[in-house]
């Protein structure tokens, strides 16, 4: 077992010579617009946030959003959205007077 642990700990340490980076989704939000109050119609819009300075954290597929009856709880109805095509680039440039020295961020939105 010694062995076994002294030998990962070998290739880890020879394969972690490089930099090791990771990157994720970083938030989200979820809009909605009630469009037919009678026939409870809602246009949804859906952004997700991705970092991209490390790499390229894809999109899911596709996005399945459950709708819940508000009394019961109960999922009634699901909308399954595409991962959005192009993304662009957020630059944030508004720090605060806090931030001395802003740091490297690259973000896309996707909606």
């Amino acid at each position: 077992m010694k062995r076994l642990i002294t030998l990962i700990s070998i290739v880890f340490i020879a394969l972690g010579g490089s930099k090791l980076r990771a990157t994720h989704i970083v938030g989200a939000e979820l809009y909605y617009e009630c469009i037919n109050p009678t026939t409870n119609r809602y246009d949804l819009t859906l952004k997700l946030f991705r970092d991209c300075l490390n790499g390229q954290a894809p999109f899911d597929p596709t996005i399945t959003l459950f709708v819940f009856q508000a009394n019961t709880g109960v999922a009634v109805q699901f909308v399954t959205v595409v991962a959005p095509g192009n993304t662009p680039q957020i630059d944030p440039n508004d720090y605060g007077p806090c931030v001395a020295t802003p740091p490297r961020i690259c973000v896309q939105e996707g909606i």
